[in-house]
């Protein structure tokens, strides 16, 4: 019987599947397959963050982008590709949802501030 820290790690590599294919001509397919890992209410969180143009994102010189997503109360970075725990490579924010609900319970393998970042490329 596994546990549940390989459980994440196994939904965690095929949400980052998920996500590496998801392409402006795949994005209805890919936002009802987001359904499987995220309420809905995430979703739509994420989604309403890109409608409303939240992101900033800066060219860094070394080639990766840099974005700060403007939430309702403050400014957060949000670093996609770092490596989780599990060898995986979502995104880290720095919000108090990502701490709270991602590093402290585990409830959630993202945050809408990071998701966002996905969904808006």
């Amino acid at each position: 019987m596994s546990n549940s820290k390989d459980s994440n790690s196994g939904i965690a590599a095929l949400l980052e599947e998920v996500i590496q294919r998801m392409t402006a001509e795949t994005l209805d397919d890919s936002l009802e397959k987001l359904r499987f890992f995220f309420p809905e209410t995430l979703l739509l969180g994420a989604l309403d963050l890109i409608d409303r143009d939240s992101v900033i994102v800066y060219n860094t010189p070394w080639g990766r982008p840099q974005y700060e997503v403007l939430g309702s109360t403050a400014t957060y970075a949000v670093f996609p590709g770092l490596p989780s725990g599990g060898g995986h490579t979502l995104a880290y924010c720095t919000c108090p949802a990502y701490a709270y609900s991602v590093l402290l319970s585990e409830t959630q393998l993202m945050v809408r501030t990071a998701l966002m970042v996905y969904g808006g490329n």
